[in-house]
């Protein structure tokens, strides 16, 4: 779901916000000391990190190897790559971006969303 609303919203900033409104959360993990873990709001870096991932296509990745994995993949290639050109395309326009600002510290300094 998370790679289709990319692709529909082209935007990680409104996949976030849209996820916020949906209350959609990471995953929650209960360790073995009895804590629990996760289950809190999406980062920016953590999407961009799941939207990267070969996993959900069915492939590992291994010392800078692609190999195909045992698991079934839940993503298919044509979405993922997909998600891949909108990625690049956006990193270009938002490098673009920051370099034409005469801002000394854009591109530098970030603030915490959640705070914000």
């Amino acid at each position: 779901m998370i790679f289709e609303r990319y692709l529909a919203l082209k935007s990680i900033s409104a996949l976030q916000i849209e996820l916020d409104q949906k209350n959609i959360r990471t995953r929650k993990q209960k360790l073995s000391n009895g804590r629990t873990r996760g289950g809190c709001r999406y980062g920016k870096g953590t999407l961009y990190h799941l939207l990267k991932n070969r996993f959900y296509t069915g492939e590992v990745t291994y010392k800078g190897s692609i190999n195909k994995g045992e698991h079934k993949p839940i993503v298919d290639r044509t979405t993922f790559e997909a998600v891949q050109k909108l990625l690049s395309d956006n990193a270009v326009e938002r490098n673009a971006s920051r370099q034409s600002s005469n801002a000394l510290l854009a591109g530098l300094l970030f603030d915490d969303p959640a705070t914000g």
